[in-house]
């Protein structure tokens, strides 16, 4: 069985049971792709930060160390897009626009470097946002990276809120004991 199969099997069911707000209420995307080293899969919903808050708070109990805490606004200025970092730093990026179900940040070490390697980070036009706050805690743990990201739409109420399990160096075997980590929440 494939990495991917396998990931998806075992994701499926606890994602579930994650997402799930206290009125029962679900909406959830989730995108698998090949997990392995420098790999990634994000699971996120839409509905509370309760599913949210209880990874993070997991993951502090559990000796995770946060190793970034990025807040920055993002600003649509005529044909660029602007990034201003919570310190007041600012940075240009990309004009190429991409879905947001397509959406990739940044890695959090990537931030302040060059962005010629990554996806542009965009809001789709027929939304009409011009600009949305992002705020991103990065937790690592045995050679994994956990992303935790909440996205504000300023035009609208919903938050998008996602947690996304990269491998940085590790095996098969390691995914599957992370899966059963975070399975401990729920």
């Amino acid at each position: 069985m494939s990495e991917t199969s396998i990931l998806g099997a075992e994701l499926s069911p606890l994602l579930t049971r994650l997402a799930a707000d206290e009125t029962g209420g679900l909406e959830m995307e989730i995108r698998f792709g090949e997990i392995h080293k420098g790999k990634r899969a994000y699971f996120q919903t839409g509905v509370s930060l309760n599913w949210l808050m209880a990874v993070k708070a997991y993951l502090e109990r559990s000796g995770w160390i946060l190793i970034s805490d990025i807040k920055y606004q993002q600003f649509k200025v005529g044909q660029k897009r602007v990034r201003i970092f919570a310190d007041g730093k600012t940075e240009a990026i990309s004009k190429r626009v991409i879905a947001m179900r397509d959406v990739m940040l940044p890695k959090a070490k990537d931030v302040r470097i060059s962005l010629a390697r990554e996806k542009a980070v965009d809001i789709p036009s027929l939304t009409g946002v011009k600009h949305k706050r992002v705020y991103r805690q990065t937790y690592m743990l045995d050679g994994f990276r956990f992303d935790l990201t909440k996205t504000k739409h300023p035009r609208g109420k919903l938050w998008e809120n996602r947690v996304e399990v990269e491998v940085v160096d590790g095996l098969q075997a390691n995914l599957r004991q992370i899966i059963e980590t975070v399975a401990a929440i729920s």
